[in-house]
């Protein structure tokens, strides 16, 4: 195997991952960016906002325009931390909390249509070197 296609091919599957979140999300008014914090933020309400792009491993620049994109859209709203006052918290609204199923389903529906012919103990190998890669990639660019 050549080195090089390891990342060509993550490259592949991220960019039309991408492509086809963005096409699907459209209906709601979102894009992939804007998905990845809603479903974050659902899972772990509320969601300090110094600590999301952390998890998220974006920066702090790119949190705030999301955030407030969200909030623009009616879809989180920020407050003030009641334990830290220099600190946020972001919730969802009821209209973004709805969301998260059918987001949910277009994504499975993604992920369905490219490992259709790939076999349960296929998949569950392929993401255990998957969670692998990732952790190493994470610790080299992160130090972590």
């Amino acid at each position: 195997m050549e080195k090089s296609e390891l990342v060509g091919l993550i490259s592949v599957v991220h960019r039309k991952t991408q492509i086809y979140l963005n096409q699907e999300l459209k209906k709601y008014g979102l894009n992939s960016a804007e998905f990845v914090y809603l479903i974050h933020i659902r899972d772990n309400e509320p969601s300090e906002l110094k600590s999301l792009g952390a998890h998220l491993r974006m920066d702090d620049a790119q949190t705030t325009r999301v955030i407030k994109s969200l909030e623009e859209k009616g879809l989180a709203t920020k407050l003030r931390n009641q334990k830290d006052r220099r600190a946020y918290d972001v919730s969802l609204t009821d209209y973004g909390r709805d969301l998260k199923p059918k987001i949910i389903k277009d994504l499975n529906c993604w992920v369905d249509l490219i490992t259709k012919g790939v076999k349960p103990d296929e998949m569950n190998q392929f993401l255990g070197i998957l969670r692998k890669t990732a952790k190493k990639a994470v610790e080299l660019t992160e130090g972590k």
